[in-house]
């Protein structure tokens, strides 16, 4: 459990650095940043990646304007909570 705090918090920082430093435009968002709420945190232990030889664990939040998903932020990190890559993807319909 204190691995998951350690994943989350990692996860979170770097989502809250990534919103402070963009715009509603720069993340292709029609809702301003304030107005968003987050879900909870979905975590995926030990995912091998495709083009280097390590595992790593996925931590996925999605970004909701009322109850409807507006983005998702997903962010790997390896065993040790550093970061690899995270991904802003938001949902136009």
């Amino acid at each position: 459990m204190q691995k998951h705090i350690c994943f989350i918090e990692v996860a979170r920082s770097h989502l809250d650095a990534l919103l402070r430093n963009n715009t509603e435009k720069d993340l292709d968002l029609t809702y301003p940043l304030e107005t968003l709420s987050s879900g909870a945190w979905k975590i995926e232990h030990n995912i091998q990646t495709k083009h280097h030889p390590i595992y790593a664990t996925s931590l996925t939040m999605n970004l909701l304007k009322e109850s409807e998903v507006v983005a998702t932020y997903i962010v790997y990190l390896n065993e040790d909570a550093i970061f690899i890559d995270e991904f802003f993807i938001t949902q136009h319909f």
